[in-house]
């Protein structure tokens, strides 16, 4: 939120009545400009009105919120009575977050502390503060499960006890910051306050502890704190003066009285050494309190005089960084790119659903990544991993068939050993049983399923028309036996993956393979990251993902058009990966990763890509790992028409069962979602 005015105070007080801290930002001190006023909702005054809503009240306020959002995150109710949303929350963290895995990364933006490790690879940051995140949850969640859920979704492994969640709200021309109770329910509140984030918006932060953070305080603040101080003691000063005076006045008057009648009575004698004494304490007494004040002033001027000292350390710091940063070359080459229009609307057959959810978890912990699948006739299904193996599947039991690369311990701890173990990642079986493999680094295998023999039929050195492969991924087997398919790039290998779609460059090809004559052809060259194929039902084209720019392309194999290509599905509402055929004659799309519009800017690829200049700065300044971090886990699956319509989708908002989906294969009642990172397979049971 942003205010016009250029004087400001912020303080904290507790009523008497309530057990709450209200923090405080008075708009400004000077006259209100003229004009219209800005009327807000009271969303306290409302709550406090009613905390429970009969189910047509909820109906009627979600039709309302509905009318008013702006961002497509509207709401939904059930019809058991709940009701689903999505709510922001802005990160206010002040203290590093431990974060399990770390393994060198950590949350983009954030900053390492240090010592940074420990011998349970967890690993201390401090989050960018002000970053919004959002989630999908229901009426019956709380503040807890929230928490909970952030915390979760950032692989935090501190205590959710640590942090607290608030409400910012605005209530008679004041901003109020007020602390949540456990099991409150946030989307009630978001529900009764619109979906306006100026009248109502969530923050996390940590508890509350009591201490004075003056590192926080800018010069001028101190400033002000020193002249209150002196005011403070000013005024000490002139009432412990004003005392003394009236005492001296009445020493005096004693004085004058004996020298006048050389005599003095009882009371006067008794009278003289009090008024003595009493000035006497007070006089100690006013030095002392001019001492404590004067301790106090000279304490903060110290204090003030160290912060610039650490201010213009820090400037010197941030211009040394700048200049490095500037001298420092880019991995990258970008190019400028600019999506045709904003993602479509979560609408129609885009509307969110909880139907990604409604399967289970197998061999977690024992496969990790299986990023695509082939099944035989006799049930069994065939994947590959991050750690350069192919597995069978049987009846729900593993078995493993090869190692592509080298078998060594290190492999699957690191991408940075994929060029070593392997990593397997297109597979089908052609005519004979045998399963075709293309690595991601090695190149196209033939290999026995049963035995694990291996074949190499062409190597990523060897490459095409005098190109090596750099990043082998999709592939396809034609009824002739030809194999076709994809090398996302020449320039980046899978272990680099983000610099290939930030760069946004054409350097991807679509290909095929004779297995009788071993030639190999180049069919589409200058593509964006060409991910995953499929062939239409009577195999006249096949369906390609260019995943760095959310496209489908149709390239023709038979007909008048053969051996062209048209855009078939553009603008998509995420960054495709694998296509499959399923047995409704329909495409099956997995979504690695979302591309949903927000409510202040658009996504992220759509907000750099016209910028070569933010790319490469980026990639000199944040580490390669820290991009995942911020990655939604939201899992989306799309079912496309031969013509590239929607016809339908099944969502994970939370990523409770699976996100960042890679595959989507359908086999005997089962389908099976592919994923390039994951530790587990999740699977989904097809109504029989």
């Amino acid at each position: 939120m942003t205010w016009t005015s250029t004087m400001s105070s912020g303080y904290s007080s507790l009523e008497e009545d309530s057990e709450d801290f209200f923090f405080t930002a008075r708009t400004s001190f000077f006259k209100k400009p003229s004009g219209k006023p800005t009327h807000f909702k009271d969303v306290e005054k409302e709550k406090d009105l009613r905390t429970h809503l009969s189910r047509e009240e909820i109906r009627h306020k979600v039709e309302l919120y509905n009318s008013s959002v702006r961002d497509h995150l509207k709401m939904t109710l059930n019809p058991s009575g709940l009701y689903t949303g999505f709510i922001k929350v802005q990160l206010e963290l002040l203290r590093p977050i431990t974060v399990r895995g770390g393994g060198g990364s950590g949350p983009a933006g954030s900053t390492r502390t240090h010592p940074v490790s420990n011998n349970s690879g967890e690993e201390a940051f401090y989050l960018p503060r002000g970053s919004i995140n959002t989630l999908h949850i229901s009426s019956s969640n709380t503040v807890r499960q929230v928490i909970e859920a952030l915390l979760q979704k950032f692989t935090v492994a501190d205590n959710p006890a640590k942090f607290a969640l608030f409400k910012r709200y605005r209530r008679e021309d004041q901003v109020y910051v007020c602390k949540l109770a456990e099991g409150e329910h946030p989307l009630f509140l978001r529900l009764v306050a619109g979906p306006n984030t100026d009248t109502l918006s969530f923050v996390l932060r940590e508890q509350q502890t009591g201490e004075v953070m003056w590192d926080a305080f800018s010069i001028p603040e101190l400033h002000n704190f020193l002249r209150i101080l002196k005011k403070e003691e000013d005024d000490q000063v002139q009432v412990l003066t004003k005392r003394y005076s009236n005492y001296r006045e009445k020493l005096e008057e004693a004085l004058r009285a004996v020298g006048n009648h050389g005599e003095q009575s009882e009371v006067e004698l008794n009278f003289f050494p009090d008024v003595l004494l009493h000035a006497s304490y007070v006089t100690l007494s006013a030095e002392k309190e001019t001492h404590k004040v004067s301790d106090r002033t000279q304490s903060l001027q110290s204090l003030a005089e160290r912060i610039m000292m650490r201010r213009r350390a820090l400037y010197v710091a941030a211009l040394a960084v700048i200049v490095g940063v500037f001298l420092t070359p880019s991995p990258i080459d970008p190019e400028p790119f600019i999506f045709e229009g904003p993602p479509p609307a979560l609408e129609g057959p885009l509307t969110v659903n909880n139907r990604l959810q409604q399967g289970r978890r197998l061999f977690s912990g024992q496969l990790h990544g299986p990023e695509s699948f082939t099944a035989d006739e006799e049930g069994n299904v065939y994947t590959g991993t991050v750690d350069g193996k192919l597995w069978r599947i049987h009846q729900d039991q593993l078995y493993f068939i090869t190692q592509m690369g080298q078998n060594i311990p290190e492999c699957g701890t690191s991408t940075d050993y994929e060029p070593v173990c392997g990593r397997p990642h297109g597979l089908r079986l052609d005519r004979h049983g045998q399963l075709i493999v293309v690595d991601s680094y090695m190149g196209l295998f033939r290999v026995n399923p049963q035995s694990g023999e291996k074949t190499l039929l062409l190597s990523s050195q060897e490459g095409a028309d005098g190109i090596p492969f750099s990043f082998l991924n999709g592939l396809e087997i034609s009824r002739d036996g030809t194999v076709f398919f994809t090398d996302s790039s020449s320039r980046w290998g899978r272990r680099h993956v983000r610099y290939e779609v930030i760069e946004t460059n054409k350097l991807g090809r679509l290909l095929s393979y004779d297995p009788e004559t071993g030639r190999v052809k180049t069919l589409l060259e200058s593509l964006y990251m060409p991910n995953g194929i499929a062939f239409s039902p009577d195999e006249d084209f096949l369906l390609m993902a260019e995943t760095s720019i959310g496209r489908i392309l149709r390239y023709w194999l038979k007909g008048p058009k053969a051996g062209t290509k048209e855009v078939l599905m553009n603008n998509m509402p995420g960054y495709p990966d694998n296509i499959r055929a399923n047995d409704r004659g329909t495409f099956f799309v997995g979504i690695n990763t979302i591309r949903f519009p927000g409510q202040l800017f658009p996504p992220f690829l759509d907000l750099i890509g016209p910028y070569p200049a933010v790319k490469r700065f980026m990639t000199k300044v944040i580490p390669l790992g820290w991009y995942s971090i911020l990655l939604p886990r939201y899992g989306l699956v799309l079912e496309l028409g031969q013509d590239g319509e929607i016809l339908d989708s099944l969502h994970d908002p939370n990523g409770s069962l699976t996100w960042a989906v890679s595959d989507v294969f359908q086999h005997d009642g089962r389908v099976y979602l592919g994923s390039t990172d994951l530790p587990f397979l999740p699977v989904l049971e097809e109504p029989r």
